[in-house]
């Protein structure tokens, strides 16, 4: 019994659920910045010193800011979840082996 393993396991997954908050978070502002972008697109403007089109402006800025980010980070996320098996799979069909050539191997 290794409670090193345990503890690793117990940090991997609070590592884990951290990341799903953060990732959730994440999806929550930008959520609702696009439904302020959209419930107040045609409000009635104050003039120059209108609170909501400053908001508005922040939201726009950080809408661009996250569709900026968003291809290196589909890119980043679709190498990482690339399966385990796929890549294996990918070495070998690169580099043939005895097996992948049935190469018969007794005397």
């Amino acid at each position: 019994m290794s409670h090193g393993s345990d503890r690793s396991a117990s940090e991997g997954r609070t590592e884990k659920r951290i990341g799903l908050a953060v990732a959730a978070a994440l999806m929550a502002v930008i959520l609702f910045s696009a439904l302020f972008r959209l419930f107040e697109a045609d409000h009635d403007c104050a003039g120059d010193d209108c609170p909501i089109c400053a908001c508005l402006h922040q939201c726009d800025d950080l809408l661009r800011l996250f569709g900026a980010a968003l291809p290196p980070l589909a890119a980043a996320a679709a190498v990482y979840f690339i399966p385990y098996r796929s890549r294996r799979d990918a070495f070998f069909l690169i580099c043939p082996t005895p097996v992948s050539k049935k190469t018969r191997l007794n005397r």
